[in-house]
């Protein structure tokens, strides 16, 4: 993983936003706002912030992700996912992150874990560490080709988040 502590601003990482099932070209939010935060972060200078102040699409989310291509990730291994959060106001669903490994030109899907329903991130909090762990890891069915990690507020959630400090561990 590229820029872990976001010390290159958006370099290595992309924000999107988009309705369920709207890929390719996404039209644009009213609600969700992805920056790059120089007022708060964890160890500097800065952190991914997504803002939404208001809920008016309630099919959309916004996150921030990397992609990785061609992991070299050994079988059987543990693989794990930190991030440091910070929330102002959070409601709604909530915060997540998660790891999604495709193949075939992202057109399959070896596997997809999220904290989603399982860790609850909302509310207003300083920098407290998250993680999602893939214990013995296994390619579903080829060789991942592209490893996405995200950073995601999902649909009915509003408030403030900062993330930082995103590091990928083999284990």
């Amino acid at each position: 993983m590229k820029d872990g502590s976001i010390s290159l601003g958006s370099k290595h990482w992309q924000y999107a936003s988009h309705k369920w099932g709207e890929y390719g070209k996404p039209s644009e939010s009213k609600d969700f706002i992805g920056n790059i935060s120089h007022e708060y972060f964890s160890s500097g200078p800065t952190s991914l912030m997504i803002s939404r102040l208001q809920v008016t699409e309630k099919d959309r989310n916004a996150y921030w992700y990397q992609n990785i291509a061609n992991p070299s990730i050994p079988k059987g291994s543990n693989l794990v996912l930190r991030v440091k959060i910070k929330t102002e106001n959070v409601e709604g669903d909530g915060v997540s992150i998660y790891m999604h490994g495709m193949f075939d030109n992202d057109k399959a899907e070896n596997y997809f874990l999220s904290t989603e329903g399982k860790q609850r991130i909302d509310g207003t909090s300083d920098f407290n560490t998250y993680e999602l762990r893939f214990d013995n890891y296994l390619d579903q069915h080829k060789p991942t080709e592209n490893l996405q990690i995200g950073l995601l507020v999902s649909g009915v959630t509003k408030g403030v988040v900062y993330f930082d400090d995103v590091s990928l561990c083999v284990e």
